[in-house]
């Protein structure tokens, strides 16, 4: 195990420097800085002398954070989501998100708890929920095209974008 003997140097205005010693030697009211595995060790001494051993196991190692978007796992499918919320209270409501993408053959599901009745009503096809302060709904799409909805209660809007 190698040991580096460092002597704490005041060189002027408050600023210590660590020079490398062949032996420790008393000197009173410096102070020392020193790096030891990883962490900055500051300390106050009555002596100008801090020997450092280095750590038995090897010295920490930096891995730079990755450049890119983290990889699926294998074997995992990611599930689109397909829901969509009312949000709001005291007259000022939406869809959230206003806008779902989805391909043909999808689902999108609609849930709301509200102090206000609400519903989901599409123009085309001719589809709706029922009205009331909680509620759910879910339809699905089988051919592509933008399809609008709206709550007839309270006129805020919403699409499905079929693929």
């Amino acid at each position: 195990m190698a040991v580096i003997n460092l002597q704490a140097v005041e060189i002027g205005g408050g600023v210590v420097q660590c020079r490398p010693v062949r032996s420790l030697k008393r000197k009173s009211g410096a102070a020392a800085l020193l790096i030891a595995g990883g962490a900055l060790v500051v300390g106050a001494a009555q002596t100008g002398a801090v020997t450092y051993s280095p750590p038995a196991s090897s010295p920490p190692t930096y891995s730079p954070p990755s450049s890119g978007t983290p990889s699926p796992k294998k074997g995992k499918k990611k599930k689109s989501s397909n829901k969509v919320t009312i949000k709001g209270s005291g007259g000022s409501y939406r869809f959230s998100p206003s806008s779902s993408h989805i391909k043909k053959g999808s689902t999108v599901h609609w849930s709301w708890s509200s102090d206000a009745p609400h519903n989901v009503t599409f123009s085309k096809p001719n589809k709706h929920s029922k009205t009331g302060r909680k509620g759910s709904y879910s339809l699905s799409f089988s051919k592509a095209g933008t399809y609008s909805y709206h709550c007839t209660i309270h006129g805020f809007t919403g699409k499905v974008v079929v693929k």
